[in-house]
């Protein structure tokens, strides 16, 4: 199905706050620095969003920090 919501990838940062800038007030805005950070950031808004579920939200965590311990790669 279709995403039900918008992720914006755009390295531009708010010269105030030095924060991820923002497509708007009501526009929920996270800033990763590396792409390989995306799929935790996915599994982190599909939580938000009602669409995920706390065990698909740990399993990315622990591949995560699989990855970095370098026990596996990150999937």
């Amino acid at each position: 199905g279709l995403c039900p919501f918008t992720l914006h990838v755009n390295p531009v940062f708010d010269d105030i706050s030095l924060g991820p800038k923002p497509l708007g007030p009501a526009v929920p805005t996270m800033g990763i620095r590396d792409a390989e950070d995306l799929p935790t950031a996915i599994a982190f808004a599909e939580l938000a969003h009602g669409e995920g579920s706390f065990a698909r939200l740990e399993a990315a965590l622990g591949a995560r920090v699989a990855h970095f311990l370098g026990a596996e790669p990150a999937s």
